[in-house]
């Protein structure tokens, strides 16, 4: 049986979502196009079973990717839903599902990493408060510079990469 990693146009599609999702995002942080992902490693997490996609009308509005780092931990990234769904429940949906697979293995805690600007851009706001009130409670952060040097030249202002963490045994707000 093929897998949707070996459909081209699913991968592409996949891909597409996610940069845009990220492009809308975090342009104004950046002196360049910085793609999220590209189609080998699109291709790469759906093999692994790595990917979700939320679809409507059999075509994908949205897209998240999760796995184990240990035992007890699991990480998401990579979301990204079409901009005429945004505001629809299609991240909550998604990340909803993740956080629910990684509880069911066993997991206690499910972790993410994003983006805050100096100065800071309101979309980055709104999604920091929004992780915040379904659980997520900052545990660390690092300057991208530090982190990153290189794509650091790219970026129009300086920026943190902050870490967060949901308690999965915690009863959702």
């Amino acid at each position: 049986m093929a897998s949707a990693a070996d459909d081209p146009a699913i991968v592409a599609h996949v891909t597409d979502v996610v940069n845009r999702a990220y492009t809308l995002a975090e342009g104004a942080l950046w002196t360049k196009d910085i793609p999220r992902t590209d189609e080998t490693d699109v291709a790469f997490s759906i093999r692994k079973g790595e990917t979700a996609v939320a679809g409507s009308d059999n075509v994908i509005v949205g897209a998240i990717r999760a796995w184990p780092v240990d035992a007890t931990t699991w990480w998401f990234g990579a979301l990204g839903v079409e901009p005429a769904h945004g505001g629809l429940g299609v991240g909550r949906a998604l990340v909803g599902f993740v956080e629910d697979r990684a509880s069911e293995s066993g997991a206690r805690s499910m972790r993410l990493e994003m983006l805050e600007a100096e100065p800071p851009l309101d979309h980055l706001v709104r999604l920091a408060a929004w992780y915040e009130r379904r659980g997520y409670r900052e545990i660390g952060r690092v300057r991208v510079a530090d982190r990153y040097p290189h794509d650091a030249l790219a970026l129009t202002r300086p920026c943190d990469i902050v870490e967060m963490s949901l308690d999965l045994s915690a009863t959702p707000p």
